[in-house]
C-alpha cells in the first residue's frame, strides 16, 4: 500500500509481534519519502531480515527505501 508517516512504527510493532518474520514481501506506488527511509532502517535493525518483490509486484519511489533496508533482497 501507500508509503505514510505511520509506517515506521507499524512495521515496527508487527516486526517485534511476529518473532517468525525472516522476509517482508513489497508492493507500493509509492509515499513519503522520509517515512519510506525510516522504515528501511526499522528493517535493516533486524538482523538477516530478506525484503522481496515478487515476481509481477511493483516497488516504486519511496517503496525502494524499504526495500534496501532488508539484509538480503529479492
Amino acid at each position: 500500500g501507500m508509503i505514510d508517516e505511520g509506517l515506521p512504527d507499524r512495521l515496527r510493532r508487527a516486526i517485534e509481534a511476529d518473532e517468525l518474520v525472516e522476509e517482508i514481501w513489497l508492493r507500493s506506488s509509492g509515499g513519503d519519502a522520509r517515512a519510506g527511509n525510516e522504515a528501511g532502517k526499522v528493517i535493516r535493525s533486524f538482523p538477516g531480515m530478506l525484503t522481496r518483490i515478487p515476481a509481477g509486484w511493483t516497488c516504486f519511489s519511496a517503496c525502494n527505501f524499504v526495500f534496501m533496508g532488508g539484509d538480503r533482497r529479492v
